[in-house]
């Protein structure tokens, strides 16, 4: 159950600048095919959906919401080093957006890199760096968008993640925090990104 806390601003101040706490788009994947191609090379297949659950109004520049469906087809690569208990992973998909019907804005679609690099050790830590390259494939279209030119645009973060992973009692948990810097972007939102989140299986 992902919860968001927002501080946004805006076009060098001239929106007011707006934060919160909200409940966001609840995430799930439906379909997961993935193969193993040599004892240290895995690959993936999935299709992944952004439900519009989360909090929005279309007042508010701090949405933890988008107010739409979000549907990303998605294929990873992930290289493990059994020497150093390294992982390598590649992941990339292309995220295609529903219209928004309360603004009447259609985000194009999205290409989105993601780059994880961990070292894992015997305690069940782990640390390491992630990084991300997002780029739209094409112009947004509705009322607003025209006025700005399709906001077609792009950006890039890198930061570090630490994560754990182990048993509670019996209880498989593992927990990862990571922290991104949008060090380049244009037409689209720039910042930093803190994320934690918390897993576990249930037997």
């Amino acid at each position: 159950m992902p919860v968001q806390y927002s501080n946004a601003s805006s076009f060098n101040g001239l929106l007011r600048p707006d934060h919160g706490t909200q409940f966001a788009d609840i995430f799930f994947a439906p379909v997961i095919a993935g193969y193993r191609l040599s004892p240290t090379d895995y690959t993936a297949l999935s299709l992944q959906i952004y439900a519009p659950t989360g909090a929005y109004n279309p007042n508010r520049l701090a949405n933890a919401g988008q107010n739409t469906w979000t549907f990303t087809p998605t294929i990873a690569y992930t290289k493990i080093f059994p020497k150093n208990n390294v992982e390598l992973t590649v992941n990339y998909g292309v995220e295609f957006y529903t219209t928004n019907r309360d603004t009447n804005y259609h985000n194009a679609a999205v290409s989105v890199l993601d780059v994880l690099a961990l070292k894992r050790f015997r305690s069940g830590w782990s640390v390491g760096v992630v990084g991300g390259w997002i780029q739209q494939l094409g112009n947004d279209t509705g009322p607003t968008a025209d006025l700005i030119g399709g906001a077609k645009g792009y950006s890039v973060g890198m930061g570090p993640i630490v994560g754990w992973a182990g048993k509670i009692r019996k209880t498989p948990v593992s927990a990862n925090l990571r922290w991104v810097n949008e060090f380049a972007a244009h037409a689209r939102p720039s910042g930093n990104a803190v994320q934690l989140s918390l897993s576990t299986t249930f037997e």
